[in-house]
């Protein structure tokens, strides 16, 4: 079959090779769509189907926010900051010096 087609003047052979790109593209087009729609039922039907204990859990392990004027500060970052207040003697360290360890 591919001598007769190579036989041909080349004005077909070039059609050919463009029809037979197009229907390639297609398949693909076409296979790619199919898995797509497919992972994407999945993943709608897990989040249908899912129970909210799990985002519950995830909800309360978060540490509280609470807004003083202008700033947002999180219970963990008052802790940060009173852990760092107690230590005495201890100066500010760059950004640098914390990097490398200072």
């Amino acid at each position: 079959m591919l001598n007769k087609i190579l036989e041909k003047p080349e004005a077909y052979r070039r059609n050919v090779a463009i029809f037979a790109t197009f229907v390639a593209g297609v398949a693909v087009v076409s296979a790619w769509l199919l898995i797509a729609g497919y992972n994407v039922r999945q993943s709608t039907f897990a989040l249908i189907n899912t129970d909210n204990s799990t985002s519950e859990d995830f909800k309360n392990s978060l540490p509280s926010i609470r807004q003083n004027g202008d700033s947002v500060v999180t219970e963990l970052a008052k802790q940060n900051m009173a852990a760092s207040a107690n230590t005495p003697g201890e100066k500010e360290k760059s950004l640098w010096d914390k990097f490398l360890g200072r």
